[in-house]
This record gives C-alpha cells, sequence and structure tokens, in this order.
C-alpha cells in the first residue's frame, strides 16, 4: 500500500468516533433521512463536523468533480456493511495541509448506551 495513502487513512480512521456518531444521529433527526455526508473541517477549532443531505451536496457548487462521482450512491451501497450496521454515511475529511478523503462509514452499536 502507497505510504501516503496508509497516513491519511490513519487521519480519517482517527477522526471516527463518538462524537462523529452523535453527529450524525443529530442529522437524521434534523434531515429526517439516513442518506447523509458528515463533513470534518480539521481548519474549524469550534465545530469542525457540519451534516448535508447527500442529494443537496451533490447539486451544490463547487464540488470537485471526483467527489461528485464518489457520492453518487448512498453510503449503504459503497461501504461493506456490517451485519446489524444502522448508521451509514458519507464522511468527507478536510485536512489543513490541503489533503481530504471521502470514504463510507458504517457501524452498529457495540452495547446498549455505547459506541459505535
Amino acid at each position: 500500500m502507497n505510504e501516503n495513502l496508509s497516513a491519511l487513512e490513519s487521519r480519517v480512521q482517527g477522526l471516527i468516533d463518538d462524537r462523529l456518531f452523535a453527529a450524525y444521529w443529530d442529522a437524521v433527526t434534523h434531515y429526517e433521512t439516513k442518506d447523509l455526508v458528515l463533513i470534518f473541517n480539521a481548519e474549524e477549532q469550534l465545530d469542525p463536523v457540519t451534516a448535508a443531505q447527500r442529494v443537496d451536496l451533490l447539486e451544490a457548487p463547487g464540488i470537485p468533480e471526483a467527489l461528485q462521482t464518489t457520492l453518487q450512491k448512498p453510503a449503504s451501497e459503497a461501504a461493506k456493511v456490517l451485519h446489524g450496521s444502522d448508521a451509514f454515511f458519507w464522511l468527507v475529511a478536510i485536512f489543513p495541509d490541503e489533503e481530504m478523503a471521502c470514504v463510507a462509514v458504517n457501524a452498529k452499536p457495540m452495547a446498549l448506551g455505547g459506541g459505535a
């Protein structure tokens, strides 16, 4: 595996935590859909996570073509599905060094009241 890709994957994996899943579930309630994209902008100090409906984001001006191509399908169709998963979303991570990644995330609760 390419060393840069591995480092980027590690950076993205470091963003996936209970706080991110809480933001996802808040967005599900707000938008009344699970077809969402979470955007983590590491340059934002106060609140680095924003959410958007995937279909709305696809129609937004200025979205890079590669990102549009990736987001054509819901995350539930793109990710390797875990048995019993109930959270599927795209995560777009934007880092201060101008690196960006887009990954499909899916998870299931580990325990009642616990994390994903």
